[in-house]
């Protein structure tokens, strides 16, 4: 296992990979679309679960290099942390991820039985 956290920025010559963008860092990053998530903050902190669908390895012309590539596939939503504070009477957008996510947990729990 990697050493956590992985940076997933590349550093740009100009060109970067459809569909990322290069950063003020000048580095480009994966994106990922997600689609039926509304509330998320601007920027911050999410664990997913994740499976991984396909890996590809290659190498490089370069002697001893190569190259490490993944599909996965996001399963859910773990937990959101956003990076600015929320009002002091306004639930954080991440406390109200996390909420709901343990209501549907124990929804799920109380069916079981």
């Amino acid at each position: 296992m990697p050493k956590m956290p992985i940076d997933l920025g590349k550093k740009s010559d100009g060109c970067c990979p459809a569909p990322c963008s290069v950063s003020n860092s000048g580095k480009y990053y994966p994106s990922v679309y997600l689609d039926g998530v509304d509330g998320l903050p601007e920027s911050g902190l999410i664990t997913f679960r994740f499976e991984t669908r396909r890996k590809t390895t290659t190498e490089l012309p370069k002697e001893g290099e190569t190259s490490h590539e993944c599909c996965i596939d996001l399963t859910s939503i773990e937990s959101v942390k956003g990076d600015k504070k929320a009002k002091a009477d306004d639930e954080s957008t991440g406390d109200a991820l996390e909420r709901l996510r343990k209501e549907v947990e124990d929804e799920k729990d109380e069916k079981d039985y």
